[in-house]
């Protein structure tokens, strides 16, 4: 009979609700993992800011102890050099 190759009504039903289910299902994986993914990409921009800050502070510091450093030696040649200048 022609009936007989069809699946019954209560099995077709089941399937539309498996693959909805699936549907379902995988959609709350993929946002599940893009929310993820972004919590991550915040948390590394925040990170990546930190330690740009933490940098430009210590190159801050570096610069103004070098500067003041090189201010000095400069200074201490000059001083040398007037010393041999005069006398």
């Amino acid at each position: 009979m022609a009936g007989d190759s069809l699946a019954s009504p209560a099995t077709s039903a089941s399937s539309v609700f498996l693959v909805l289910a699936m549907i379902v299902a995988a959609t709350i994986l993929i946002l599940a993992i893009s929310t993820a993914f972004a919590f991550l990409t915040f948390a590394a921009i925040l990170a990546l800011r930190a330690v740009r800050v933490a940098f430009a502070l210590a190159a801050g510091t570096v610069f103004a102890t070098t500067f003041c450093f090189h201010f000095f030696l400069f200074f201490l040649v000059l001083l040398r050099k007037q010393g041999h200048t005069a006398g």
